[in-house]
C-alpha cells in the first residue's frame, strides 16, 4: 500500500516537472480576453436646465426656461492593441504585468432621449427658448459631463474590477504572486479613444 502511495506521488512529481511553463505570449491572448470583458458601464441622469431672459428697451419679459433629464451611458475599458508582451514579466511563480491606461471607450449622451419636463420648461410671452439654442445648451453640458468624468472616481473603479478579474484567473495558473500596474501619466485625464464602426457596434451590442 505505501509503495502504490509513493509511486503516485513520484509520478505527481513527474508529471508537474514536466509541464511547460505558460508563455508571454499565451498570457497576452489571455490578458486581452479578460481586459474585454472587464470593460466597465456606468449610466447616471444629468440635468440640463437653462433660463433665458428678455429685455426691450426698460420693458422686461418673463424668463423662458429648459428643464431636461439625461442619462448619458459611458463605457471604459483597455485598448487591447497596446497590450505587448514587453509588458509582461515572468519570474518563477510571480507574474508581473503593466498595462495601458484606462480609457472612455464609449460615449453617449442621447439627448433626443431624454425626458422634457413640459411643467417647468416652456415659452413666455415676447420670450422663447429655440431649437438651436437647445442644441447650444446641449453641446456645452455634454463637455462638462466629459470634464466632470475625471471626478467621478471612473478610472479607479475601472482599474479595480480589471485588476481583480486578471488576478484570479492568474493565479489558477499557480502565480503566487501577482502585481498588475497601469501606465497612466503623472496627471491623468481620461482619454477618448476614437473607434471604428465596427468597435462602436461590438460594445454597444456587449
Amino acid at each position: 500500500m505505501n509503495r502504490k502511495i509513493i509511486l503516485l506521488l513520484v509520478l505527481l512529481v513527474f508529471f508537474i516537472s514536466c509541464k511547460k511553463p505558460i508563455k508571454r505570449s499565451e498570457i497576452v491572448g489571455k490578458v486581452k480576453e479578460l481586459a474585454a470583458l472587464a470593460t466597465l458601464e456606468i449610466k447616471f441622469n444629468k440635468i440640463v436646465f437653462a433660463e433665458k431672459s428678455k429685455s426691450l428697451l426698460f420693458i422686461h419679459f418673463n424668463n423662458a426656461y429648459y428643464y431636461q433629464t439625461i442619462q448619458p451611458r459611458i463605457k471604459t475599458g483597455i485598448d487591447l492593441n497596446k497590450i505587448a508582451e514587453k509588458d509582461i514579466e515572468i519570474k518563477s511563480n510571480r507574474i508581473s504585468i503593466k498595462l495601458p491606461p484606462i480609457e472612455v471607450l464609449l460615449f453617449d449622451y442621447p439627448a433626443d432621449e431624454g425626458i422634457v419636463d413640459n411643467e417647468l420648461s416652456g415659452s413666455r410671452f415676447g420670450n422663447c427658448i429655440d431649437i438651436k439654442e437647445i442644441e447650444l445648451i446641449h453641446r456645452a453640458t455634454e463637455n462638462d459631463v466629459r470634464k466632470q468624468l475625471n471626478f467621478m472616481q471612473i478610472r479607479e473603479r475601472s482599474e479595480i474590477r480589471t485588476r481583480l478579474l486578471l488576478e484570479k484567473y492568474l493565479r489558477n495558473y499557480g502565480f503566487e504572486q501577482v502585481i498588475i500596474t497601469f501606465t497612466d501619466p503623472p496627471k491623468y485625464l481620461l482619454h477618448f479613444k476614437k473607434l471604428t464602426e465596427q468597435e462602436k457596434k461590438d460594445l454597444n451590442g456587449y
